[in-house]
């Protein structure tokens, strides 16, 4: 698919677009990095269901984020990447609600639910117009029908 003009994705659009996977990812690590470091310290304190669930969660935002970013990096203009990094940034908002709302014990800790998913329905609504999913849902249609 020929990449030219509006549709093209430029240096500052890359950027805007690769800063908020590169802070994911690095978030991942730190919380993987810090269930790893604190085990016994959480372990003793009781957390549940346990420090497992923090490095695999933080394992898995990694994997996310810096996976996203090394698809935008090293093919800017795959013909998939931009679905798909929409579609990493859509799982890792899926973990984050299924970690705050299945493992968030007290209820004093889920009092600022509404503003988290405000903040997530605007991070996903960015990363689909930042990404031009519209615009290379078109194009991708007007090649199909041989337009």
């Amino acid at each position: 698919m020929n990449e030219t003009g509006f549709f093209r994705m430029g240096q500052w659009r890359l950027t805007l677009i690769a800063v908020p996977c590169f802070v994911l990812g690095g978030v991942g690590w730190l919380r993987l990095a810090t269930a790893l470091r604190e085990w016994d310290f959480l372990v003793e304190l009781g957390v549940q269901p346990g420090p497992q669930l923090m490095a695999i969660g933080g394992a898995l935002w990694g994997l996310l984020g810096w996976g996203a970013l090394a698809l935008l990096l090293l093919r800017p203009r795959g013909d998939w990447n931009r679905p798909a990094v929409f579609l990493m940034m859509l799982l890792a908002a899926i973990l984050h609600w299924v970690d705050f709302l299945g493992f968030t014990r007290p209820a004093e800790m889920q009092v600022n639910w509404p503003f988290g998913l405000v903040v997530t329905v605007v991070g996903l609504v960015y990363f689909f117009f930042m990404l031009r999913l519209p615009l290379w849902w078109r194009k991708r249609k007007e090649a199909g029908d041989g337009k």
